[in-house]
């Protein structure tokens, strides 16, 4: 698989093991990669392994645990400045 370095997709990549990520603005970056893949059957053959059993392994919720973290952070940052000024008043 090839990915380019900016968004979303990059997240899902171990680069080098289970695809490759390439620079989005760089066809270059692009080509080689792909000549790589082709040239190299094997290399392909064993990150299309490991990139079946990084995917079988990622759910929505370990993916987006980050996030919701970060969500409750915040909440609890708002949360206790409202205290604060509830209680200043």
């Amino acid at each position: 698989m090839l990915v380019s370095e900016a968004g979303g997709p990059r997240e899902n990549i171990i680069s080098g093991v289970t695809g490759v990520v390439c620079n989005g603005a760089d066809g270059s970056s692009w080509a080689t990669a792909v000549a790589r893949l082709l040239t190299q059957p094997g290399q392909r053959q064993a990150m299309a392994v490991a990139a079946r059993r990084y995917a079988l392994s990622r759910r929505w919720v370990l993916a987006l645990q980050p996030l919701f973290e970060t969500y409750r952070c915040v909440d609890r940052l708002r949360n206790s400045q409202t205290d604060l000024v509830n209680h200043a008043a």
